[in-house]
């Protein structure tokens, strides 16, 4: 794999915001993998995606559009 393909098994979670200090540059940080509903909303399942080598959150409830275009162009690099 590639560079380009590695940055894309990265999924983005928002940084919790801290009061009284700077605004962050990043509003997201790395996350620990891609939630449920950002896997079954670009038309993979779960099982798939660990195939695919894809982090899969079970424990993170956002829903991410970033994440989910990142899974799609992962589909369809892979395919």
């Amino acid at each position: 794999m590639n560079n380009t393909l590695n940055n894309l098994f990265i999924a983005f979670v928002k940084k919790p915001l801290l009061r009284g200090k700077q605004k962050p540059k990043n509003l997201f940080k790395r996350g620990r993998g891609f939630s449920l509903l950002e896997i079954k909303s670009a038309g993979l399942t779960i099982t798939e995606a660990r195939k695919l080598g894809i982090l899969v959150d079970s424990r993170r409830r956002s829903l991410y559009n970033v994440n989910i275009e990142k899974l799609k162009q992962i589909k369809v690099s892979l395919n």
